[in-house]
Order: structure tokens, then C-alpha cells, then sequence
């Protein structure tokens, strides 16, 4: 049978184990600093890319324009 402490020395070891990776994922304060300036050129760059894109009217384009047929015959007369 384990004694006590076997096992909590096992429950320690397997949570510090688990816990490694979070560590690994914590950035340093320069890289953050980092990241926020590349972020803040990247959403100015995308910016000045959205007002160089012309306008367009949309109310011009319509796809569905030569599938449409004539109102049915029915439709056009009105009802009395």
C-alpha cells in the first residue's frame, strides 16, 4: 500500500507537469509591446487599403436581370 505522502508527492508533481505549458505561453512585456504595434500598422495599413477601393453603386449590378421573364399575362390585368 503507498503511504500518504507517496501520493501527494505524485498529485504535486502531475499539476507542476500541467502547468509547464501555460508558463510557456506567457509572453514578456516587450512582446506584447510588440504585438500591439505590429496590430496598430497592420489596422492602419488596412485602413488606408479600404479608402483607396472606389465606390461602388450597387443598384446597377443585377445578376438576375435576363432571368427574370414578363409578369404572367394574369398579373398585369387588374382585378375587378
Amino acid at each position: 500500500m503507498r503511504t500518504p505522502i507517496r501520493i501527494i508527492v505524485a498529485a504535486v508533481a502531475a499539476l507542476s507537469f500541467s502547468a509547464v505549458p501555460a508558463l510557456a505561453q506567457k509572453k514578456s512585456d516587450e512582446e506584447k509591446k510588440a504585438e500591439a504595434e505590429r496590430r496598430k500598422q497592420d489596422d492602419q495599413a488596412y485602413r488606408a487599403s479600404i479608402q483607396n477601393i472606389p465606390d461602388q453603386n450597387p443598384g446597377v449590378f443585377d445578376p438576375w436581370n435576363n432571368m427574370r421573364g414578363d409578369a404572367p399575362a394574369d398579373a398585369k390585368k387588374p382585378r375587378r
